[in-house]
């Protein structure tokens, strides 16, 4: 399946890179062995009736992470309001998350409109959170809102499927 993502302002001289569906992205001159940090940029999720507020999603992901092995919230906060400069509205959290390296300290965005949901997240290690923190939040503002046609997997495929 193709994947989407949304059109922001990355910060500049950060590098980018794939990790499964997400594109991670580490301060200048970093090679991503060692970044203590990462801004994790999601693809695009359609507009659904059947997908929960992004709270809920937020809320869904930090379970699923803290199920994982090593894995532990250890303090929350949020959701909290946030909005960009080209008029998405949504939600954060704060999180700080034990894992098998240390402390994390975390920040989970997303954003909604009526088209599809847009994850946006800041990943850092206690030590160096404010070191990037404003980077962050200047791309995560900066993301501006979907103006395509999103299409669905299953239609896709019944479209595919119907014209054989």
């Amino acid at each position: 399946m193709d994947l989407h993502y949304y059109d922001f302002d990355p910060p500049a001289g950060w590098n980018g890179f794939r990790a499964g569906s997400q594109v991670r992205l580490i301060p200048p001159n970093t090679p991503p062995p060692q970044a203590r940090c990462a801004i994790i940029v999601s693809p695009l999720v359609p507009r659904s009736k059947a997908l929960p507020a992004a709270d809920v999603l937020i809320e869904q992901t930090l379970a699923a992470e803290a199920g994982l092995a090593g894995s532990q919230v250890e303090a929350k906060d949020g959701p909290r309001p946030v909005s960009t400069t080209t008029g998405l509205a949504g939600v954060w959290f704060d999180v700080r998350m034990r894992v098998k390296a240390g402390l994390e300290r975390r920040i989970y965005v997303m954003f909604v409109d009526e088209l599809c949901y847009y994850g946006i997240s800041y990943l850092a290690d206690e030590a160096v959170f404010d070191e990037h923190v404003e980077t962050f939040w200047t791309a995560a503002r900066s993301i501006r809102p979907f103006t395509g046609r999103l299409v669905p997997p299953s239609t896709a495929l019944k479209h595919y499927t119907d014209s054989d």
